[in-house]
């Protein structure tokens, strides 16, 4: 397993807070497109459930995240923190 940096560990234990209804869409450079909800976030970024294959989305890679809140709707660089099947984390 890779070793963390205590930056990224500290990131992992901001409080969350739970949403609903959130949606979020993920771009990768390689013009792969990802569809998923937006289960709960914090200061510094999303949980998502991703129904798609694990090997399209892994540890460390930058991605577009678009979100849709429902209210607003926002889009930024984002990259994968860590993957929990089926969670994963980007910030």
């Amino acid at each position: 397993m890779a070793k963390k940096s205590p930056k990224t560990d500290d990131l992992r234990q901001d409080e969350r807070a739970p949403v609903s209804g959130w949606q979020a869409s993920l771009f990768t450079d390689a013009v792969l497109t990802l569809e998923s909800e937006v289960v709960d976030t914090s200061a510094h970024g999303a949980g998502l459930i991703i129904p798609a294959p694990e090997a399209a989305v892994l540890p460390d890679m930058e991605l577009t995240l678009s979100l849709d809140t429902g209210h607003k709707k926002l889009t930024r660089k984002a990259k994968v923190r860590w993957l929990q099947k089926p969670i994963a984390v980007c910030a």
